[in-house]
């Protein structure tokens, strides 16, 4: 892992906005970019 993405980082890429954020993100290899537990928990835990 590469990169370590936080909270803002990823509500922009699930938005879309701006789009040179997603457009970067996609640029990225996979398996690159890792998130934080407490946001992921935040999301599916609610």
């Amino acid at each position: 892992m590469e990169y370590l993405r936080d909270t803002n980082i990823c509500i922009y890429i699930i938005k879309k906005r701006p789009e040179i954020v997603l457009e970067r993100f996609k640029e990225l290899p996979l398996g690159s970019v890792g998130i934080q537990l407490s946001p992921w928990l935040n999301w599916s835990l609610g």
